[in-house]
C-alpha cells in the first residue's frame, strides 16, 4: 500500500486512501456491508466495509503495521437538523496518527468515505459537530467495574448487581451557537459605538 515512501505523512495517506476506496461505509445503502458491531479489521477487510470503527480498526492495523502509531477516540456528531430535540445521536469515532516534529493528526475515514468532496479535508481535519466521550477500547473504569473490560463507551456504562446493564435509553439535546450570526452582531454593536462617537 505505501510502497517505498519514507514520509510517514504521506504513507498515512496512502494507508487512508486505501481504506476510503476498498472499504466501504454501511450508511451508503443496502449493497454496503452491515457494521461488525466490534470494530473487526478482519471483518472490514473481508466484507470490504462496515461501521466507522471497523474502517478505523483497518486503518490503524495497517499504520501500525508501518510503525505509525494510532489512538481511537469515540463520541457522536451533532447534526444540524437535530437541534433543540431529545434525540440518540448514535456515536462515530475517529482516529488520529503520530507524525514526528508535527504530533497527533486527526482524520476519519468514515467521513472521507461517505463525503467524498470532503476527502482530502477529513485527513487532517475534523468537522466541529462532534461532542468526545472516551479514548480508546477495552477499558477498565474508575472505580473499576465488576464485569469485564468494557469494548467501548458511547455514552454511559451502567451496571446492575456487577453485572452489564443494557436496557437504559441515551437521550441528548443541544443548541447551536451561531458564530456567524454572533460575530455580525458584535461588529454591527462595535459600528454603531463608533457613529455614537
Amino acid at each position: 500500500i505505501v510502497g517505498g515512501e519514507t514520509n510517514v505523512i504521506a504513507r498515512a495517506r496512502k494507508i487512508y486512501d486505501y481504506v476510503v476506496d476498498k472499504a466501504e461505509h454501511y450508511s451508503k445503502g443496502e449493497t454496503a456491508p452491515k457494521p461488525s458491531k466490534i470494530g473487526s479489521v478482519e471483518y472490514c477487510r473481508i466484507n470490504g466495509g462496515g461501521s466507522c470503527t471497523d474502517m478505523h480498526a483497518l486503518f490503524s492495523s495497517l499504520a501500525r503495521a508501518n510503525g505509525i502509531p494510532t489512538r481511537l477516540y469515540f463520541g457522536s456528531r451533532l447534526q444540524a437538523k437535530n437541534e433543540g430535540k431529545d434525540i440518540d445521536p448514535g456515536y462515530r469515532c475517529s482516529v488520529e496518527f503520530f507524525a514526528p516534529n508535527y504530533g497527533w493528526i486527526p482524520l476519519d475515514v468514515a467521513a472521507g468515505d461517505t463525503n467524498p468532496d470532503k476527502k482530502d479535508f477529513y485527513f487532517g481535519g475534523l468537522d466541529e459537530r462532534r461532542v468526545l466521550f472516551n479514548e480508546g477500547r477495552d477499558l477498565d473504569l474508575s472505580p473499576r467495574q465488576e464485569g469485564g473490560r468494557i469494548n467501548l463507551v458511547i455514552g454511559a456504562y451502567v451496571e446492575v448487581d456487577g453485572k452489564a446493564h443494557t436496557t437504559w435509553d441515551r437521550t441528548m439535546r443541544f443548541t447551536e451557537i451561531k458564530q456567524a450570526v454572533r460575530s455580525a452582531q458584535l461588529a454591527e454593536n462595535g459600528a454603531d459605538k463608533e457613529r455614537k462617537q
